[in-house]
């Protein structure tokens, strides 16, 4: 135990093993104690949504009857005698309020709109009487009403509290009272605003007179589906501490054999993050974890790297991994690679291939772009506002981290590939850019037209705009600051 304690290594492993047995251990109980007081804990939350609901409604109820209040006496103080002065009268609400005043039942000044006629207004105080709240139903929307009168003048004044619509669009603005308790509750609710209509199990809501004016109910709460939240919890726990076991084993490794070959360090940090990276994906972390956002395969789906990039998060997750070795590779092999060692035939042998590299490079990175356009459906150029929506900021983001890899991955390939002919041949390194320059494009006009994955016109942009970013770099004594800025700057304009 005590040599434990001196290897960290070992020591964090055998604690998350631990914990592991320990979660398995625990789990079972826990959800079998949930399971036995599931009554209490259901009439805990229906107590707990009615009591909230309750108080919303008789808040806004008390703002109904001060209002009102407030226009029964200005119709008192300025006693109106045509439409015009019931009309001035009727704009001094907020505009949130919707407000119709009546005189001997003739319609005779509003705010907003007219949601209701005279017939309508003489069921509903025939109904509730004065003074008295109860929910409105209109063709749009669920109001908080009442009716107060005031010598011969009735007034109707209600408070919008759902809308029965939803738009999607960056106009639409919310209005939805079971969202605002769902949001502060965290769990589901229905609401039922009719009276002489409820759902099983429901509690009623009532006005400030004791009447019932509508109910509220939790919505789909299964035993299992909460039994299942629990297992998800355990589950949740037990993988990510058994991605913290490989990963502490992968960097225990890397630690006690000490590589010395900054080649080895990048291909074992390669090999070691796509393991964590396929981890990540079997054991489903991200789904667990329950951001329904970004996990979600209805705003982006692709099949693109075997699942791999199946949801939003998977997306940005993976691209993570190839930022990272690509930001590596760019460090150890963009600058200062003694070439000069290494015999002809092998430098023409791998020029070649980097060539090819650079080619698939290309090819994977426009297959990419136009899996992440036409593989979602975030219509990504339609946003009329300068803040985008969460999801699709998201994808922006995952969008110029593609960009940012591929600049880094193409500046590192074009640095080597130039060194290596330097050392082959006795000429001016501008002539060699040129030279590289000329077969690239020869080789992209190839592709394209063999394959046609983007365009000729891009190709050539691609190439042109990353091997003037490495002549740039190479030219340029620039500190790591400014160097950061221009690679942020050159990816955000080639993912454009």
């Amino acid at each position: 135990m005590k040599q434990a304690i001196k290897n960290k290594y070992l020591f964090a492993i055998l604690v998350a093993i631990a914990i592991i047995i320990l979660t398995g251990l625990i789990g079972p109980i826990v959800s079998s104690n949930y399971v036995n007081n599931w009554g209490r804990k259901i009439a805990e939350k229906k107590n707990k949504a009615h009591t909230l609901a309750q108080n919303i409604i008789s808040k806004q109820e008390v703002e109904l009857l001060g209002f009102s209040t407030k226009i029964e006496n200005d119709i008192r103080d300025k006693n109106p005698i045509s439409k015009i002065d019931y009309l001035v009268v009727g704009q001094m609400l907020p505009k949130a309020y919707s407000i119709s005043i009546f005189e001997s039942n003739e319609l005779v000044g509003w705010n907003e709109s007219k949601i209701l006629n005279s017939d309508q207004l003489i069921a509903l105080k025939n109904k509730w009487g004065d003074g008295k709240s109860f929910f409105y139903e209109s063709s749009l929307l669920y109001y908080l009403a009442v009716i107060t009168e005031v010598e011969s003048v009735q007034i109707f004044i209600a408070k919008p509290i759902q809308k029965k619509y939803r738009l999607q669009n960056s106009y639409y603005a919310k209005l939805s009272l079971s969202e605002l308790i769902q949001s502060e509750l965290s769990f589901p609710i229905l609401i039922e605003f009719n009276e002489l209509q409820s759902y099983p199990g429901s509690a009623p809501i009532i006005n400030n007179d004791g009447d019932v004016i509508g109910s509220i109910a939790l919505d789909k709460m299964s035993r299992d589906a909460e039994q299942k939240n629990i297992s998800n919890v355990i589950e949740l726990i037990q993988n990510t501490l058994f991605l913290f076991i490989v990963a502490l084993l992968l960097l225990w490794f890397y630690n006690a054999n000490r590589m010395k070959n900054s080649l080895f360090k990048v291909v074992y940090l390669t090999l070691s993050l796509i393991t964590l990276r396929l981890l990540l994906a079997i054991l489903n972390i991200g789904d667990l974890l329950g951001f329904q956002d970004i996990i979600s395969p209805i705003y982006f789906s692709s099949t693109f790297l075997l699942g791999l990039a199946k949801s939003p998060i998977e997306l940005f997750l993976t691209i993570s991994v190839f930022l990272i070795v690509s930001l590596k590779l760019f460090l150890i092999l963009s600058t200062n690679v003694n070439t000069n060692d290494i015999p002809k035939y092998r430098k023409m042998v791998y020029v070649i291939f980097l060539f090819i590299l650079l080619i698939l490079l290309y090819n994977g990175f426009t297959s990419t772009i136009k899996s992440v356009i036409f593989d979602s459906s975030i219509l990504y150029f339609k946003e009329s506002s300068i803040l985008a929506s969460y999801q699709t900021s998201f994808m922006y983001l995952s969008v110029l981290l593609i960009g940012l890899s591929v600049i880094l991955f193409a500046i590192t390939l074009l640095s080597v590939l130039i060194n290596l002919i330097c050392s082959s041949i006795e000429i001016k390194r501008n002539y060699i850019f040129v030279i590289v320059l000329v077969i690239a494009l020869v080789l992209i006009a190839l592709d394209e037209h063999y394959y046609s994955k983007s365009s000729l016109l891009f190709g050539s942009f691609f190439i042109i705009f990353v091997l003037a970013i490495t002549y740039f770099l190479n030219k340029l004594n620039l500190n790591n600051n400014s160097k950061f800025v221009t690679l942020l700057f050159a990816s955000s304009i080639l993912s454009i």
